[in-house]
């Protein structure tokens, strides 16, 4: 992410294991490389000694949305990630560890560094190598410092094979033209994964303050580019999202079939671009968190949040890549953006989810976009941090040193409870139910805010999560007064104080909890489809909440019956909800509200129509 959507080709940004001898305006997809020896068989025994474990990183694990230490505390982990394995041995006067020192000197303040190893290290040197002169020295250095290592097979590539020519690319050899330099990809993908994850996952199951990234940038196919016979069922971003996880499971399942309790961080297709479907179409396994990769061309937080931060609210999710540079010969390029314009709103947009960890790009002199200058076109001595206002670097260095206290950017030293919630409220009542709505709290010990607990007469009833504020009570006697309070807990288990204390009634069975016919009054849409991926939020209003128990909302797409699906809501009298089809633009839905009482029966009903082509609808009654 992101993309050229006029041409339908990607901005060219590439890494490398070798640069050219001049390297100025370097980009990080820059690939000047010829082919090297194939990979052949790459199972590898033996391939080094177990590294030791620091306490201060001990094995991490998720838990709903949320990473975890063994003892529940929230860990978010923020840090940075240099350039290639590879090319800072073969090619650059710093070596590997002399680059991870700086990384995680105390004024950098990293809970976590990636370490980058792309394909052309395997093609030309193995996996042997690659595990025991790059992966081993750099796991244990982190280690030895209390730093958390994130192994990254850093491939851009197609992430299933084909048969047809599409896009400048070939299958069959895996040929790639760009800006006039060829490149040669004998090895499928398929077999590359293997192989790779094949050797690194056990040599490092044991290492608990390691992480694996599992592939870094799968490119082809899209819902914009054509891309041979095995892009025939990808009619939109949804669609390459499934071929995605139906491809990569068996790669998962490779990695914890031999290390069953490291982390795994998964991308998406679109270099990485379609988190949000995470939620809805998990890949199966314990201990998955999903990336996504962020540049100014993807615009600002209000474009790209759908995408990257909507998906933290149910699943662990770490930015891996992000970053950006000032300088006019990058103008062309993805990562172009100002520390004024993109950077600080960026900032406030990562921020704002207590769950979302991120890896900076690029520690290195460079790589772009590169933290650093040296003398002459890089890859020199000594490096100068781009201090500059609106370059990256020294805002990267200030952002980890203002969580610096923050044990990991979680719940570790977190001893603070969040915000008491207020204005607690009963919002309707049933003979066994009452509906409650209150003002969110927040969490500023760093852990972030986890739940809402319900407490009914000084007992706690029910958690609703972060986020939520809203629940209905069931379960209880007609006729009956009762006593509500709400309290908001952390991702450390700090627990605020009671909210104010609220008394409602149910009704009585005489009355059925205030009696009178439920109607549909009112139901506004608002429709955000935009890139083929239809989205709604739906807003309804009966005419009491009396006997009503929830909302059903059926979005019914008359043109792709695969983008059906139903929403429910507690809400009542008014509630809202959200939908993402993933449908198609112009797809015309059937929308039906309908209030259903506790046993389900339908109270009432009403069913708009609407095209699905960002524009809103409203109907009163």
């Amino acid at each position: 992410m992101p993309f050229d959507s006029s041409s339908h080709s990607r901005v060219d940004r590439s890494s490398s294991d070798k640069q050219s001898g001049s390297t100025a305006g370097t980009t990080r997809r820059t690939l000047l490389k010829t082919t090297g020896a194939g990979l052949g068989a790459l199972a590898v025994a033996g391939l080094g000694a177990t590294g030791t474990v620091s306490a201060a990183t001990p094995r991490l694990h998720t838990d709903g949305k949320w990473i975890r230490d063994p003892d529940g505390n929230a860990v978010t982990l923020r840090g940075v990630s240099p350039s290639g394995m590879n090319y800072l041995k073969q090619s650059h006067p710093k070596s590997i560890t002399e680059v991870l020192g700086m990384a995680t000197a105390d004024d950098w303040h990293t809970d976590v560094i990636r370490l980058p190893v792309t394909e052309w290290a395997v093609h030309d040197y193995g996996m042997e190598y690659v595990v025991n002169d790059l992966l081993r020295p750099a796991v244990d250095f982190l280690a030895d410092q209390g730093v958390y290592a994130a192994i990254d097979f850093h491939l851009i590539r197609p992430y299933v094979e084909v048969e047809a020519h599409a896009e400048g690319m070939v299958a069959d050899g895996w040929a790639e033209t760009k800006d006039g330099l060829g490149f040669k990809w004998d090895v499928p993908t398929d077999d590359l994964l293997r192989d790779f994850w094949g050797a690194v996952a056990p040599e490092f199951a044991a290492d608990e303050h390691v992480l694996f990234e599992l592939f870094n940038e799968p490119t082809l196919p899209n819902w914009w580019s054509t891309y041979g016979s095995a892009a025939d069922d990808v009619n939109g971003r949804e669609d390459s999202w499934l071929l995605w996880r139906d491809t990569a499971q068996p790669w998962v399942d490779l990695i914890r079939d031999n290390a069953p309790e490291t982390p795994i961080i998964i991308g998406s297709p679109d270099w990485t671009s379609e988190t949000q479907f995470a939620p809805v179409h998990p890949f199966t396994g314990d201990n998955l968190i999903y990336s996504g990769h962020i540049y100014p061309d993807n615009g600002q937080p209000s474009e790209f949040d759908a995408d990257y931060g909507a998906p933290a609210n149910d699943v662990p999710v770490i930015i891996s890549e992000f970053g950006w540079d000032p300088d006019e010969e990058f103008a062309e390029n993805v990562e172009y953006g100002t520390t004024t314009e993109w950077g600080e709103p960026f900032r406030e947009w990562a921020d704002s989810y207590d769950n979302m960890g991120w890896f900076a790009w690029a520690f290195d002199d460079t790589w772009a976009p590169s933290m650093f200058d040296s003398p002459g076109d890089g890859a020199g001595e000594p490096w100068t941090l781009k201090d500059n206002y609106d370059q990256h670097g020294w805002f990267i260095k200030q952002w980890l040193a203002d969580y610096a206290d923050d044990s990991g950017g979680g719940g570790g030293g977190d001893t603070t409870a969040p915000a008491v919630p207020t204005t607690l409220s009963a919002t309707g009542s049933t003979t066994s139910s009452v509906d409650l709505s209150w003002s969110g709290s927040s969490d500023t010990g760093g852990s972030g805010l986890d739940h809402y607990t319900v407490y009914v007469d000084g007992s706690a009833d029910q958690q609703v999560a972060a986020g939520t504020t809203t629940a209905t009570v069931g379960g209880l006697s007609a006729g009956t007064s009762y006593d509500f309070s709400v309290t908001a807990v952390d991702g450390a288990g700090n627990e605020s104080s009671d909210s104010n204390t609220v008394t409602a009634a149910t009704g009585s069975d005489s009355s059925g909890g205030g009696g009178g016919a439920v109607s549909v009054q009112r139901i506004t849409l608002t429709d955000t489809t935009k890139w083929n991926n239809c989205e709604y939020s739906l807003e309804y209003e009966l005419s009491s909440g009396s006997g009503v128990d929830h909302v059903e909302v059926t979005f019914a797409d008359q043109t792709n019956t695969w983008a059906n699906g139903t929403k429910s809501s507690s809400g009542t009298p008014t509630g809202t909800v959200s939908f993402s089809a993933g449908g198609t633009e112009d797809d015309t839905y059937e929308i039906t509200v309908e209030a259903l009482d506790g046993s389900g029966g339908g109270l009432a009903s009403h069913t708009i129509i609407d095209v699905a082509d960002g524009s809103n609808t409203e109907w009163t009654a």
